[in-house]
């Protein structure tokens, strides 16, 4: 009987198979080692594999799949893991609305906004969904995808600030609005000029709020356009392109102030060291920070930077932490 069982390895997620969650592995292979038909589960963590011996006559992956799924996991021949670095994440409920559109699409197991950083990661099953889908969703939302590398030093500045060249567009004709009805010329050259500045500096505003709408999230993008169109269609044109413009200067102004809090991460990461000094099997080897495993022992002599977080195993020191806690004094460190 045992020749009938099939032999088979699927990836599945590192959030389901890496050690910071050892107990929603071990619920994994318990539930599925239940299932009738099933001989054996072995999962490992390091790789993100999970091998099934499972009679094919008895139970099909189908529904193995699905009681996989309703374990909290998902198996797939192959998983696509990417960070992406986005522009024009400007507020945190944003990076929330993101991850929620993103995350309907079938396919993608996991997906996380880091707000701060303006990244998104996204885990999803390479034979279900391409990348490109979710660079589309992001786009679609006003967002963009920032290409691999560092920017291009001698782009132009609308290329590097889009919004701040809409608003700026918003404001002029605004302004040549509001002169054009005041020294008395025909109300509709006006209006005319209204129109183009809530076109220019609403563009995006209303993009972002058609998909709130269609994702029934009724964010601030959403309650914007609503007021403008409103204040269209009862013929207030200046208090339209007025909101419109100043909501474009408060999005710039917020997007500026990230974006200088942004820098001073990355300055801050780039101080990090990338190797440390592991010992293992009673020898010391330098190691990248992306080798380094649980229960791994780090040396750190005097005047080295931490790599790591960790435990003292043994020694004695103080530790400079102002970069992480703004204490101004270092503070000693014991096992």
């Amino acid at each position: 009987m045992a020749d009938t069982f099939e032999e088979r390895d699927f990836k599945i997620p590192v959030l389901c198979a890496g050690n910071d969650c050892a107990r929603c592995s071990h619920k994994l292979k318990e539930g599925l080692e239940q299932v009738k038909g099933v001989q054996d589960a072995r999962l490992d963590g390091a790789t993100a594999t999970l091998t099934l011996a499972f009679d094919p006559s008895v139970v099909s992956f189908d529904s193995l799949e699905r009681k996989a799924r309703e374990l909290g996991c998902a198996l797939a021949e192959q998983f696509g893991h990417e960070t992406l670095t986005l522009t024009g994440l400007d507020c945190a409920d944003c990076a929330i609305k993101l991850e929620k559109a993103v995350g309907r699409l079938p396919g993608v197991v996991w997906v996380g906004a880091n707000f701060a950083g303006s990244k998104l990661s996204v885990e999803y099953e390479a034979d279900k969904v391409e990348l490109k889908q979710v660079v589309q969703i992001i786009n679609n939302l006003g967002y963009g995808v920032e290409e691999a590398g560092p920017p291009a030093a001698d782009e132009v500045f609308w290329r590097r600030h889009p919004k701040a060249v809409t608003m700026g567009l918003s404001g002029l004709l605004l302004l040549l609005g509001f002169i054009t009805d005041r020294i008395g010329l025909s109300p509709p050259a006006a209006h005319i000029l209204y129109a183009v500045s809530i076109l220019s500096g609403g563009y995006h505003v209303a993009r972002s709020g058609f998909y709130s709408l269609k994702m029934l999230s009724f964010d601030m993008n959403f309650l914007v356009t609503a007021a403008v169109i409103g204040a269209m269609l009862i013929g207030e044109w200046l208090d339209g392109a007025m909101v419109v413009f100043l909501f474009a200067v408060g999005t710039a102004m917020e997007a500026y102030s990230m974006e200088r809090t942004r820098r001073v991460i990355r300055g801050l990461v780039a101080l990090s060291p990338r190797e440390a000094r592991i010992r293992r099997h009673d020898y010391e080897e330098t190691v990248g920070i992306d080798k380094i495993k649980i229960g791994d022992v780090m040396i750190v002599k005097p005047g080295e930077k931490i790599a790591m977080d960790g435990i003292v195993g043994a020694g004695a020191s103080s530790v400079d932490q102002a970069s992480v806690t703004g204490e101004s004094i270092p503070v000693d460190k014991v096992p």
